[in-house]
């Protein structure tokens, strides 16, 4: 997986796109854009899904419920307090929610990517990603919810600072997208 390759090629294609001629020129590079989006999207799910089958229990949960093969670790520097009855996200391990919140930003930064990629094809071409948002919302919130388990330790502080960061710009992304271009608000 090279992310920050595709990225970089994303930020190019941006700048030679500026009007429909040049969105009609630069069709084949959109459409390979679009194409490796997807296959690293794919690739860092199908990572997380062998991580899942490799752990006893899941990776993680809603302190509503809380799953009978569940595995939870506690770790006596990073000791999260939250309001009674307060619904959250539960981790087996800390060292589980800091990998979980940092490739849930690797896939937020990839949705990003693909839905501003999206906006270089030909207007007649574009088509509604109402489902890419909502996967890209709800990647958004797991990265929220996970924030107040990691803050009650440096090194979660550290970990969390940069899916924060990811998080702000997908929120700058989603304000100035109108339904018009592709993305409802």
């Amino acid at each position: 997986m090279h992310i920050p390759a595709l990225l970089q090629r994303t930020d190019e294609l941006a700048l030679e796109t500026t009007d429909e001629i040049s969105r009609e020129a630069n069709l084949p590079i959109t459409e390979t854009l679009l194409m490796d989006y997807r296959i690293s999207i794919f690739e860092l799910r199908q990572w997380l899904d062998d991580w899942s089958v490799a752990e006893k229990g899941p990776l993680y949960w809603r302190s509503t419920y809380e799953p009978s093969d569940a595995v939870k670790e506690v770790d006596p520097e990073c000791i999260p307090v939250f309001e009674k009855g307060a619904d959250h996200l539960c981790f087996q391990t800390t060292q589980s929610a800091g990998l979980l919140i940092t490739y849930w930003s690797f896939v937020l930064e990839l949705a990003m990517g693909m839905m501003g990629t999206q906006l270089n094809l030909p207007e007649t071409m574009r088509h509604s990603s109402t489902d890419a948002l909502r996967d890209a919302d709800e990647t958004m919130q797991l990265i929220v919810e996970t924030a107040p388990h990691l803050s009650s330790c440096f090194e979660g502080v550290v970990t969390v600072k940069g899916p924060l960061q990811v998080v702000a710009r997908y929120l700058q992304f989603r304000g100035r997208e109108s339904p018009s271009t592709l993305l409802p608000v």
